[in-house]
């Protein structure tokens, strides 16, 4: 009796566990299909996700911290297996070993421009498998398959633009796809000037004394940017001054160039050549920023056009200090001579050698603020190579009545493509204690380097 009882128990047990393992299987079949069609379905649109890029314009904003360019493409994004809208995600990033789960935060520092406006995405977004790509709050623009959008990111050298495509379905937000762009690899870059035309420091432009004069009782001093953007082993021309020496009556022309590794500089009385060079510094770089900073005359260093040459790192570092009389060229004692820049010409024509970023040149009147006249060459030895010095340059001329008789300022760098074919100098002089303002004209034009 008692086993027939067990034996019962034993039945009806197995039916109950039957039943309630039919019933667990009964929901998860069809939870498991209705999941799988829904991967398989995401997956089959995820692999129909095709991008097109066009190519990049864009243009620098120059900080004395960095420099920002203000990139903008075309796109679209066609999604053959999907019907419905599309919902775009641009952000800005360091690269990183694996982008594909890279989620971004803070400030996205990209915006598409489409007219179908903002979307808002707050909460979970998933992968096409159904994973958790993770929980995020960033802005998405909503655009119909296929269509074509406007994209605009401020990016710095070494940051990509990522771009998302994501989908709402069944109430879900779904990264089905996604791309980077590399600016760096698409060639955005500063354009540095390798080679300028002359200008003339007594041009038909200017109907005034030339504002480039100079005397040696007093002082002229020019700071210039450089980077050796190779080293080669002929003569690479950095700057060519011809000076007009009134008690002379002659031309005398100072070169400042690079050879191999080595910086020179050379005086001549034309129109003979130079055959004598000075070795200001060995050991320039590749691919290295140097400031470069030229005075003479009495005031600063000592009569007779006895140059002072001083060399800067970017970091400020001083590298050399030269006094490079006229007599180690065999050129006569040219005592207090005074005179005028009356050509000026910048880098070497023939071959992209060097590349000049910005060049100031300034003519003293008096000693009594040295602290002022410094810091014309100072400002560009502070900010980096490629910062625009005119606001810091002019006001230093507008605070120097009566010590400061002339500034002249280059600016060879282009923050964007197409760069200009000239560039004119400006020029900030005294005339009867009013503070004038005019253009050194280029005759010739300009080669450029992406930097």
């Amino acid at each position: 009796m008692e086993n027939s009882v067990t034996t019962l128990m034993v039945v009806i047990a197995t039916l109950l566990i039957s039943l309630v393992v039919l019933s667990l299987y009964s929901f998860y079949i069809p939870y498991t299909n209705a999941y799988l069609t829904t991967t398989n379905n995401l997956e089959a649109i995820s692999k129909s996700v095709e991008f097109s890029i066009s190519p990049l314009a864009y243009k620098a904003y120059l900080t004395t911290k960095n420099v920002i360019f203000n990139v903008t493409f075309l796109a679209t994004v066609s999604v053959k297996q999907f019907n419905g809208q599309l919902i775009l995600v641009a952000f800005v990033t360091k690269p990183v070993a694996n982008l594909y789960y890279l989620i971004p935060s803070g400030n996205q520092n990209a915006t598409i421009n489409y007219n179908k406006g903002l979307v808002k995405i707050s909460g979970n977004v998933y992968l096409p498998d159904g994973k958790l790509l993770g929980s995020m709050s960033v802005n998405g623009y909503q655009l119909n398959n296929g269509e074509v959008f406007n994209v605009s990111a401020n990016v710095t050298y070494t940051e990509i633009i990522v771009l998302w495509v994501l989908i709402n379905y069944h109430g879900e937000y779904y990264r089905i796809g996604y791309t980077y762009i590399t600016p760096e690899d698409a060639g955005i870059g500063l354009f540095i000037t390798s080679s300028s035309g002359n200008y003339y420091g007594n041009n038909k432009e200017i109907n005034v004394k030339p504002p480039l004069y100079f005397s040696s009782n007093k002082g002229l001093m020019l700071g210039m940017w450089f980077e050796p953007y190779l080293i080669s082993d002929s003569r690479s021309l950095l700057a060519n001054i011809t000076f007009y020496i009134n008690n002379l009556k002659e031309n005398v022309s100072v070169e400042i160039f690079t050879q191999g590794n080595t910086l020179y500089i050379s005086e001549t009385i034309l129109p003979s050549l130079p055959t004598t060079f000075y070795p200001l510094y060995s050991g320039l770089k590749q691919g290295q920023w140097y400031f470069l900073n030229f005075s003479t005359g009495s005031q600063l260093v000592k009569p007779g056009l006895v140059i002072c040459v001083t060399l800067y790192t970017s970091q400020g570092k001083l590298l050399s200090k030269q006094l490079v009389s006229p007599s180690y060229f065999g050129l006569p004692n040219l005592g207090s001579g005074n005179g005028y820049a009356s050509i000026v010409q910048f880098g070497n024509t023939t071959a992209p050698v060097n590349i000049i970023s910005q060049v100031v040149m300034s003519s003293i009147q008096s000693s009594s603020n040295l602290n002022l006249v410094y810091n014309i060459t100072k400002q560009l030895l502070i900010n980096p190579y490629y910062y625009n010095n005119t606001n810091n340059l002019y006001w230093i001329i507008s605070h120097g009545s009566g010590i400061i008789y002339s500034i002249g300022y280059w600016y060879f760098v282009s923050p964007y493509y197409p760069p200009p074919t000239q560039i004119n100098a400006a020029i900030w002089y005294y005339s009867s204690n009013t503070l004038e303002e005019t253009y050194l004209y280029e005759y010739g034009n300009n080669s450029w380097i992406v930097s």
